[in-house]
């Protein structure tokens, strides 16, 4: 627990300092003289607290104090961490308008897990001393009672930054936990993390299990809104139950709850490990899943480096021609298509499935539905075993050729160790794609996509993409 004094005068930093200390730890205390100085410590990890001076300068050893300055680190608080409580330290006479209007808002957050939201704004005189230290004291024992939940591992080399586990703590708490039991579900590609947690109390028992994604506020409101528009449409039991409740923002970091019912304690990628023929059978289910999504699909006509657009961000599309070298992507990415457009997963992993043991499933992680060809999520589950972290470079028996032709499913399969798998993906595609060409073009802006990522296999990306190339040049 940390928290962040915003004061520029050298004599009240040295009464104060000593007491924050007392409350936050000797390490836990950082001071910012400026305006400038406070907007970065913002920037470099969250805090509790924040402690306001609103005269201060804009800069360092600047002799420009003003109460604009002190005001601006104060808004940029809201928009970078909104649900840090901020008390203004203030000279200044107690009927300041502006401090009065964001009390009179009364705008409040759980911060710590409690289920009783704290005030995000208070107000203290710099005359009279105690009723702050009063509450400063109040709101650090709330933040050393949260971070004392146990994180349990469990021998794993999980890591976490301090916004992940605060966030997973104030969850724990929400729930009488005093132990959070942390797995790794799906992470490491992209700017969020999907966690396992099942939170015990003090006699042991497991209070609730949930599936968590943290990662940048955006990110997960977006999902979050994914979820209320287009999963709640499938079937009860295919997707994970959204946990009722708000949690805090904390730092830039925001989570997603959700709630793993009984009985779903593999990974698809577990269960690709020990049977190609259940993982088949788990596809299957998958695609039945799906149907309120298929059944508004759409043809529409568009050019590749269009459905290309979907899947990669656009100032990185450059870099990944980039590195193309061996086939011409240009031509090829103007042609145009009929494509099956419907509602899709689009990141549908085998670490974001879950499954028991009657071979049932429930999908995970839902930031990036949205509309795609409706057979994205069939190409993206067969060929993710070849560059997903959790199973790359155990799944293909042979990738010294420079083109692989994905598309003749007999000679792939034979290259592959999980064929069953395989052939129930690509019998998906073909279910409900408009046609051929839009799973070769699935395939191609799936191979691209991963150019994009340090650490995959991009020379088995590279053949693929000049496979489905080569294959457009003589069939089309």
């Amino acid at each position: 627990m940390n928290c962040l004094l915003v004061e520029d005068e050298p004599s009240r930093i040295e009464r104060i300092l000593p007491e924050l200390r007392k409350l936050f730890g000797e390490q836990g205390v950082e001071v910012a003289s400026s305006r400038s100085s406070a907007i970065t410590c913002l920037t470099e990890q969250p805090f509790d607290l924040i402690i306001l001076d609103q005269r201060i300068p804009s800069a360092d050893d600047v002799l420009d104090a003003d109460v604009t300055h002190g005001r601006a680190v104060f808004e940029q608080a809201r928009k970078m961490v909104p649900d840090t409580p901020v008390y203004f330290l203030t000279g200044l006479p107690m009927e300041d308008d502006y401090v009065d209007q964001l009390i009179h808002e009364g705008t409040r957050s759980d911060i710590f897990g409690t289920r009783a939201p704290v005030p995000l704004v208070a107000r203290f005189q710099k005359s009279t001393m105690s009723p702050f230290y009063e509450a400063a004291a109040k709101l650090a024992s709330e933040a050393h009672i949260t971070d004392e939940i146990e994180i349990n591992r469990r021998g794993a080399q999980i890591s976490l930054t301090p916004s992940e586990a605060r966030l997973i703590r104030v969850f724990a708490r929400q729930h009488n936990g005093v132990c959070a039991d942390l797995s790794v579900l799906a992470g490491g590609l992209s700017s969020s993390r999907v966690f396992r947690i099942d939170v015990r109390d003090s006699s042991g028992g497991v209070r609730i299990s949930s599936a968590c994604k943290i990662g940048p506020s955006d990110v997960i409101v977006g999902e979050i809104r994914s979820f209320e528009h287009e999963v709640v449409r499938l079937p009860a039991g295919s997707y994970a139950p959204l946990i009722p409740g708000t949690l805090p923002q904390v730092g830039t970091n925001r989570g997603a709850f959700y709630r793993l019912l009984d009985g779903y304690d593999r990974s698809l990628f577990d269960l690709l490990k020990v049977s190609s023929k259940q993982a088949a059978t788990v596809v299957s289910a998958i695609k039945a899943s799906q149907q309120p999504w298929f059944r508004n699909a759409r043809p529409e006509r568009r050019r590749i480096k269009e459905l290309l657009s979907l899947v990669v961000d656009s100032s990185k599309i450059a870099q990944i021609h980039e590195q193309i070298t061996t086939f011409d992507w240009e031509p090829f990415e103007e042609r145009e298509v009929l494509v099956n457009f419907c509602t899709r997963h689009g990141d549908l992993h085998g670490g974001n499935v879950l499954v028991n043991s009657a071979g049932q499933s429930m999908m995970l992680d839902y930031g990036a539905i949205g509309e795609y060809p409706s057979a994205f999520d069939a190409v993206t589950l067969e060929l993710c075993v070849y560059f997903h972290p959790n199973v790359r470079d155990i799944l293909l028996l042979d990738r010294s050729s420079v083109d692989i032709d994905w598309f003749d499913l007999e000679l792939f399969c034979a290259r592959t160790m999980v064929p069953e798998f395989t052939q129930a993906t690509r019998a998906w595609a073909h279910a409900e794609g408009f046609g051929e060409r839009e799973i070769l073009a699935c395939c191609y802006i799936y191979a691209l996509r991963q150019l994009q990522f340090d650490g995959t296999d991009k020379v088995l990306a590279l053949a693929l993409a000049e496979g489905i190339v080569n294959r457009a040049e003589r069939s089309w």
